[in-house]
């Protein structure tokens, strides 16, 4: 009887640190997420994106917001008076990566925003 009870003790203590690990790391994203939104820079909204991404992947609007933020990114390069090779560079990995999330978001979630943003 004693060993069952710090069994049970031993899954319900597993049960809540997986509930607030998880759930901690998705307000953070989500705080991240927000804060994009909130930024004026370029580089601040893209990283703030990164970050939220990496932090839950399994939401499909960050990858869609994402991808046209390195649409946009790309786009702004791109007008630039005689870009460099450089430029052209990250330009194209811009695109690619904008492409890459633009799918990663219709794999998670086939709504028709995913798709209009495809």
């Amino acid at each position: 009887m004693k060993k069952l009870k710090y069994l049970f003790a031993l899954i319900f203590t597993i049960i809540i640190t997986a509930t607030l690990y998880f759930g901690i790391r998705f307000a953070v994203a989500e705080y991240n997420f927000r804060q994009s939104l909130k930024s004026s820079s370029p580089q601040e909204i893209y990283q703030s994106q990164q970050k939220a991404i990496k932090l839950a992947p399994i939401i499909d609007y960050y990858h869609r917001y994402f991808s046209q933020t390195s649409l946009a990114l790309a786009d702004s390069q791109i007008k630039e008076d005689s870009p460099s090779a450089e430029q052209k560079k990250t330009v194209a990995n811009l695109i690619t990566q904008a492409i890459e999330e633009a799918k990663t978001a219709v794999s998670l979630s086939s709504n028709s925003q995913n798709f209009e943003n495809l």
